[in-house]
């Protein structure tokens, strides 16, 4: 990709970024209602020895912040039949445009705070070998909703992307730790 393409495609990107941060104050109740229960489900958890212990209703918080915004973006803000179209070919949306080529991207981004905040707020979903099939069913679900009410396009690539950037954001779930007890 040449310069003057690679500054078009970062554009998109952050054009098309506007859209779910504007989802976030929507979230914010989600958030602390996710947090809410977290806190109360695990109270032995949450609160011990007299201290309180913020991080699991934290990242029960964003995780629900998270939810909302994905399922704005990638459902509600979509009109029912709006969007028809299945490709089932690999990789048969990257030879289009750069704006296919930046919404690619942007799947990838999308799943990336999922590989994060599912190893995060549930232990049993801590190894990549439960984050990778979650992503991949998450992505399938999401997908065919999608195609049967046509709010969006059933693509191969959404996929293969979106299960990508979960296992990116367990790798970063990882790898923060070990990079931070360096420094």
């Amino acid at each position: 990709m040449e310069r003057e393409q690679l500054i078009y495609f970062i554009k998109y990107v952050i054009d098309d970024m506007r859209e779910p941060l504007s989802y976030i104050p929507g979230g914010l109740l989600w958030g602390l209602l996710f947090a809410a229960a977290a806190a109360l489900s695990g109270i032995r958890e949450v609160y011990r020895g007299g201290q309180f212990h913020w991080k699991r209703p934290a990242f029960f918080f964003l995780l629900g912040i998270y939810l909302y915004v994905f399922l704005e973006q990638a459902w509600f803000s979509r009109a029912p039949g709006s969007r028809t179209g299945v490709n089932m070919e690999i990789f048969g949306v990257w030879n289009n445009s750069l704006r296919d080529k930046a919404y690619m991207v942007e799947n990838l981004m999308m799943f990336i705070p999922f590989g994060v905040l599912i190893p995060a707020c549930f232990r049993k979903a801590g190894t990549l070998w439960a984050v990778l099939p979650l992503s991949f069913s998450a992505s399938v679900c999401l997908e065919y909703m999608q195609f049967i009410t046509a709010r969006g396009h059933c693509q191969l690539d959404d996929v293969l992307m979106n299960t990508a950037g979960g296992v990116l954001g367990y790798v970063l779930f990882r790898m923060v730790p070990v990079f931070l007890k360096k420094i």
